[in-house]
């Protein structure tokens, strides 16, 4: 319905059992822009420079009705 208002977000922490767990990379894009297949997510790092490290994902999207949801796998 307002597919053009939906955000991905992707990120990438460092968790471990001591301390909090540290958020390393993130990248957002508009759902709109999302294209199906696989992908490299360039991501950025807190303060927003871009880094060297990629995502490497397959997005499959799939639309769906009230009366029959189909599932959408990232």
């Amino acid at each position: 319905k307002y597919s053009q208002l939906a955000l991905v977000y992707f990120s990438v922490y460092d968790h471990d059992s001591f301390t909090l767990d540290d958020k390393l990379a993130y990248f957002c894009l508009p759902l709109t822009m999302m294209q199906t297949g696989y992908r490299h997510i360039h991501l950025r790092a807190n303060n927003n420079d871009l880094t060297h490290s990629t995502l490497f994902v397959h997005v499959d999207i799939q639309d769906y009705d009230d009366d029959n949801i189909t599932s959408t796998r990232f």
